[in-house]
């Protein structure tokens, strides 16, 4: 019995070995879900319309020193094949920062001479123009007295680009300006921001 047991002990141990060794083997990287989505003649591929995407964020994050990537488009999203280079700009989508991705000019057989589509964006490091919306919203809310009760927040502009903040976010009136709003005050970014460590965004109240 203890011959048997030893003998199967050892088959199991070389089964294991062998299963781990061909899963070792037939590991594969993580494929890209927008690579079967490429142009064709009358579709202009989505895995294209990142790709401009994300020269763009190249080019900022470049000059900027930030790290924005772009995020995938939704596959159901279909455009027409463009007959000229793809451009991108900011833009707000949906209340967040994003890339818009515009073709002036699609082949003649399309049924759209035109076409604009947002691409989302991430950071790891940038402080989403959401957060500072909703500070800003919240503070306009605590003091309804300074210009009504009916006030909303607006979104800092499309191309606003601040680090993380490490602290909590303050608001204060803006008094500066013609128009009603509100400087929201980061004093402290993230440790990995470069200089200066703090900023102060506009945030427009309507």
């Amino acid at each position: 019995m203890s011959v048997l047991l030893r003998l199967n002990s050892a088959i199991l141990a070389i089964l294991s070995a062998g299963a781990a060794l061909a899963g070792g083997v037939t590991t594969e990287p993580a494929i890209d879900p927008l690579a079967k989505y490429r142009s064709n003649d009358e579709i202009h591929g989505l895995y294209e319309v990142r790709a401009e995407a994300k020269d763009f964020l190249d080019r900022q994050n470049a000059r900027d020193g930030t790290d924005w990537r772009p995020i995938d488009p939704d596959i159901r999203i279909v455009v027409d094949r463009c007959a000229v280079p793809l451009k991108s700009k900011w833009t707000m989508f949906e209340s967040r920062k994003s890339v818009l991705v515009s073709c002036s000019r699609t082949v003649t057989s399309a049924p759209q001479r035109r076409w604009e589509l947002p691409v989302s964006i991430g950071s790891d490091r940038l402080q989403r123009n959401y957060d500072i919306h909703e500070a800003a919203l919240k503070f306009i809310r605590s003091e309804p007295t300074r210009g009504g009760a009916n006030q909303e927040a607006g979104y800092p502009s499309a191309s606003t680009m601040v680090y993380k903040c490490a602290v909590p976010l303050k608001a204060e009136w803006r008094n500066k300006d013609v128009e009603l709003s509100v400087d929201i005050i980061c004093a402290k970014t993230i440790d990995s921001a470069p200089m200066p460590r703090s900023w102060r965004v506009r945030v427009p109240v309507t």
